[in-house]
Formats: structure tokens, sequence, C-alpha cells
């Protein structure tokens, strides 16, 4: 009877126990860890592509602008490329750097192709390219005029000139002249009472340039006469120890100060 009673009550005890149910989990809530690192694009080098008939033969001639400087340096590009339909081609590079045209050039000079980054002077007889270097805080290193005619172009120039100007036919004799100027004055003092308000600087005269057949020459004679009549004639080349003073009145002629 106790034995009964015994197993009657295990029994009870076991019903009223909580039931533990295990439930598996379906196997597509489970998914593989996804890669999420970005993929970072490569960096598109620079390249432009300009077209023009050149040399007035009525074909398209291309010029192509590469080579940008590294990451992070200043500047656009290094190369420059040209290829004259049923002409001469060649290449170019500079150590440095070039970049767009001036701005203060544009306006005296009217650009033949829209490129920001190359100025392009055409004629009946000749042709002329010029790659503006990037300006520094210390200036301009490189500037560059390639000069060509008919099927056959070359490197004619090559130095610093920090202020560019003109590139066209000056004095109406059909040869190309280039005015720029070398270096730019600095001002090295204050007002002198008895010139009036001003004050004293560097020399730095213009230069007039001839192109003569494939070259380029300072034209001295032309280079005196256009610092006569818009500057002062002190010589032909920039001097640290003449001292000029200029004028706030820019109508008034700079004037030597000894």
């Amino acid at each position: 009877m106790k034995l009964n009673y015994l197993y009657l009550s295990l029994i009870i005890i076991s019903g009223c126990q909580p039931s533990v149910k295990q439930t598996a989990l379906p196997t597509d809530s489970i998914s593989p860890v996804e890669d999420t690192v970005p993929v970072v694009p490569t960096t598109e080098k620079f390249h432009e592509v300009v077209t023009i008939d050149l040399n007035n033969d009525g074909k398209i001639d291309t010029l192509i602008l590469s080579n940008p400087p590294a990451d992070g340096d200043p500047g656009i590009f290094q190369k420059i490329e040209i290829s004259l339909n049923e002409g001469d081609r060649e290449s170019f590079e500079t150590e440095d750097v070039w970049d767009v045209v001036d701005e203060s050039f544009l306006k005296e000079n009217q650009n033949s192709v829209e490129s920001p980054h190359i100025f392009v002077y055409k004629d009946n007889n000749q042709f002329a390219i010029l790659l503006f270097g990037y300006i520094y805080g210390s200036g301009r290193s490189d500037f560059s005029i390639i000069y060509g005619q008919r099927a056959h172009f070359k490197m004619i120039f090559k130095g610093a000139i920090q202020v560019p100007m003109k590139l066209q036919d000056m004095n109406q004799d059909g040869k190309l002249e280039f005015l720029g100027r070398k270096s730019e004055y600095e001002i090295t003092g204050g007002p002198i009472d008895s010139l009036g308000p001003g004050q004293v600087g560097t020399y730095d005269p213009f230069s007039v340039f001839a192109v003569k057949k494939d070259t380029i020459v300072l034209d001295e004679v032309a280079t005196r006469e256009y610092n006569e009549q818009h500057y002062i004639w002190l010589g032909k080349e920039t001097s640290e120890t003449l001292r000029v003073y200029y004028f706030s009145d820019e109508h008034k002629a700079p004037v030597e100060v000894k």
C-alpha cells in the first residue's frame, strides 16, 4: 500500500514541473558576415586632348597634355605631345610643372583654343604654343614657348618669365614678338617727401624678344624703346642695387633715385 502511494506521489510531482521546449534556429536566419570595407576608386590621371589646325594646311593637328604631378603637389601637367598631321611629332616635358594660363595674359591676347591650360597663337605663316609654369611663393620657375612653321616646330624658349604680357606682331613687320618681365619689382623703401607719395623699389625692366626663324632673341633696341615709353631705362638687366621711385600716381613714370 505504501509503495503504491509513493509511486502515485512521484507521478503527481513530475507532472507539476514546467516543460522546457528546445527550439532549433531556422537555417535561413544564419547568414555569413559580409566584408564592409569600402573600395577606394583609383584617382583618374589628368589627360587632355586639344585639336586644332595649327599650320593652316586644312588638316587637324593634336596636342595631348598629360603626366600630372604627384598627389598633393601643385600644378596640372608635366608633359605635352604635339602631332602635326603629316608633319613633326614630338613631346616635351618639364622638370617642374605647368599650370593654367595667366588671366592677365588672356586679357591682352586672344587664345586660339578653349583649353585653360595652354595658349596657342596662330596666323597664316606661323604658330606658337605657350606653357605657363606654376607660380610658387618665390615666383614662377618655368615658362616655355614652342614655335612652328608649316610642318615643323621646336622649343625656342624655356626660362623664368614672371610676367608674360604679349605675344603678337608688335611692330607690324610680319614677325612675332614676345613681351614680358623676367621678374617683378620689389618695394625696398618708403616715400620720399621731396618726390611726393610713392615707394622705393628695385629695377626690373620689360624685355622684348623677337622670333627669328626657329630661335628667339632679345631685341635690345625694341626693349629700350618700350622701357623708355612705359617704364624707365637703366639697362636691360634686373638690378637690386639700382633704386627706382614708384609714384602712387600710376600715370607718373618711375624715376631713378640715388
